[in-house]
């Protein structure tokens, strides 16, 4: 059986580089904001040589903001010595 085909351009990015756009979107502006779709898409085709829309990267964020959304959390308890770690996954 075949595959489906990944049809929206920004999903067939790698791993790291769907991290760097998540980033560039959320904290990678003036001041620890995110960048303007203009600015995105300037930067996506610099950086990964692909040319995109704000369709497209709205439509990215909304699928892939959850990389941005973790909270970890941790609890050490001093009478068992252990450490738990908690990571809340939020949308």
């Amino acid at each position: 059986m075949d595959r489906p085909r990944i049809r929206a351009k920004l999903d067939r990015l790698t791993l790291h580089q769907k991290q760097l756009l998540v980033g560039w979107l959320t904290t990678g502006g003036r001041d620890g904001l995110g960048i303007s779709y203009d600015e995105a898409k300037k930067r996506i085709l610099t950086e990964f040589g692909i040319k995109t829309s704000n369709s497209g990267l709205s439509g990215f964020y909304s699928r892939n903001r959850l990389i941005n959304l973790v909270t970890p959390e941790t609890i050490f308890d001093p009478q068992t010595h252990t450490l738990t770690i908690v990571i809340k996954l939020s949308r």
